[in-house]
This record gives structure tokens, C-alpha cells and sequence, in this order.
């Protein structure tokens, strides 16, 4: 390796560049580099060319020019402005054509009744909720088991979002991700896409009518039924629920982590003030 190259290693900062880039952040060191080199100017115009090179290139190779910028944006940059990046919390998908808004809206279930209805759930014990039925969560426990061991392949992943294999683009990132044309879709953990296959599957098997759902609505429900799970779909362990912060590039933000104990596999990640300002009998949400 060449002393230049070792060089590039050493301040190099993938966590900060290439895909994981935060944009604000940039925008944020490019703007103090201005700064700089308009101050320099006015002392040397000659220095203020290496002082601008210098700093674009710190910002390309390190993804700032300031130590600590990511940190700083995440907790003090406003909401307002990260949106204007793309880089707010991300909210909940909205319909791109009128074509699919019109299907959505003569093909949508009631998710309850339907789940009911095919015998996938059922009123609890105590008469005051909806848990699974014995024999649907029996069988997802057999498909768990078989994913624990073999992995979810890329033709279960297609099939979940209706695509060929070749529509599907599997993401290189610390958690479940995949791009399904053009748009990434992801998990919190292994436990929830596991547990979003296999009952998609099962659903399939028992009644052709799931496959008819708007795939919008199928993928909210089988988000909602990850929390009916007694053990972990990923390593089989009992299932805890807590308060914890959450962090994107530019952003930290407190949630509500439903999360295998063993494994620490996530199954759910939600947001406090939507769960405060539920009603207690809000049910399957779609």
C-alpha cells in the first residue's frame, strides 16, 4: 500500500460518506468552509485557495470539517430543515398514482374481521383483546424455526412485495434492507422480517383473498400482528418492551423498542406519542 493511500485509510470516514452521508451535515461544513476562506481572503487571496481546497476535500473524505458536526445536527438542527434533506423521521408511505388509490380503496379490508374472519385471530382469554389463534400460531412457529436455520431467500423477500427476484436489490446495511423498485423497504431486525415472511406466507396459503390486499395495507398489518408474538421469532427467546433512542445520520429521536431478550433481535420500533394517544381497543392497525 502506497504512503498516499494509507494516508486516505487513516482519515477516511465511512461512516459519514458515500451512502451514509449526511446531507445537512455537509451542507452545514460547506457553509463554514465559506466562512473560512472568505476570511482568509481578506488577509491573502493566494492562501484562500488551498484553504477551499483543503476543506472540500476534508469534507468529501471525512463527511466534515468539523469535529463533532454529526453529533451537533443530530441534537440541535431542527426537524424543519432536516426534512428539507430527506432526513426527518420518516413517516408513513403515501400512494404514489391515482391508479393505486383507487385499488386501495376498492380492495382495503377491515383487518380485524378479516384476520377473524380466515382464522388467524381471535378474542383473548380475558374477552378484552385479540390474540393469535392456537393453530395459526403454531404453524408461523414452525416456519420460524425453518428460517432460524436456512435464512429468508431472496424468492420469499420477492414474493412478500409481489416483485420477480430481479426487481429486488438486497442492501448492504447493519439491519434487514432491501430495494424493491427504486424504493428501500427495511426492518428493525431479523426477528421482525422473519416474523413479516412467514405469516405473509401462511396468510397466502390460508386464503387467496391476501394476496388481493393492497400490498400497502398487507405489509401495515403484518407490521401490527409482530407485536401478538409471545417468543422471538429469530431466536425463540422471550420478548421485552422498552424506551430507547434511536438515530438515523442526523437525527435522534426516542422510541419504543419491542425486541427479542436473548437475541436483542427487533421486532417493532414505535413511536411513544402515537402509542399515548391510541385508544386501548385500537386492535389490528392497517
Amino acid at each position: 500500500m502506497s504512503a498516499l493511500s494509507s494516508f486516505y485509510e487513516r482519515i477516511h470516514q465511512p461512516e459519514y460518506t458515500g451512502e451514509n452521508r449526511c446531507l445537512p451535515c455537509t451542507a452545514v461544513n460547506i457553509m463554514i468552509a465559506g466562512a473560512l476562506t472568505v476570511a482568509v481572503a481578506i488577509i491573502s487571496p493566494l492562501a484562500a485557495v488551498p484553504v477551499v481546497a483543503g476543506s472540500l476535500a476534508a469534507i468529501y473524505v471525512r463527511g466534515y470539517l468539523v469535529p463533532g458536526t454529526p453529533e451537533l445536527t443530530k441534537r440541535y438542527l431542527p426537524t424543519a430543515v432536516l426534512e428539507l434533506f430527506g432526513k426527518a423521521p420518516e413517516d408513513t408511505e403515501t400512494w404514489e398514482t391515482i391508479e393505486r388509490m383507487e385499488y386501495a380503496k376498492e380492495n382495503a379490508i377491515n383487518p380485524e374481521e378479516f384476520l377473524i374472519e380466515v382464522g388467524a385471530v381471535e378474542p383473548c382469554m380475558d374477552g378484552m383483546d385479540i390474540c393469535l389463534t392456537e393453530s395459526f400460531a403454531g404453524n408461523l412457529a414452525d416456519r420460524f424455526e425453518t428460517y432460524r436455520s436456512t435464512g429468508v431467500s431472496n424468492e420469499s423477500l420477492a414474493a412478500l412485495f409481489d416483485v420477480s427476484e430481479d426487481d429486488l436489490t438486497i442492501e448492504d446495511r447493519s439491519y434487514p434492507a432491501v430495494t424493491v423498485n427504486r424504493r428501500v423497504q427495511k426492518w428493525p431486525g431479523d426477528a421482525a422480517l422473519i416474523a413479516d415472511v412467514s405469516t405473509h406466507e401462511l396468510l397466502s396459503e390460508t386464503t387467496a383473498q391476501w394476496g388481493d390486499v393492497p400490498l400497502s395495507q398487507r405489509l401495515n398489518i403484518l407490521k401490527s400482528l409482530r407485536s401478538f408474538h409471545e417468543l422471538c421469532p429469530a431466536c425463540g427467546g422471550e420478548i421485552s418492551i422498552g424506551s430507547t433512542t434511536a438515530e438515523s445520520c442526523c437525527h435522534t429521536y426516542e422510541i419504543v423498542a419491542v425486541e427479542c431478550g436473548d437475541c436483542t433481535e427487533r421486532l417493532l420500533e414505535l413511536d411513544p406519542e402515537v402509542i399515548e394517544s391510541a385508544p386501548t381497543d385500537s386492535g389490528i392497525t392497517a
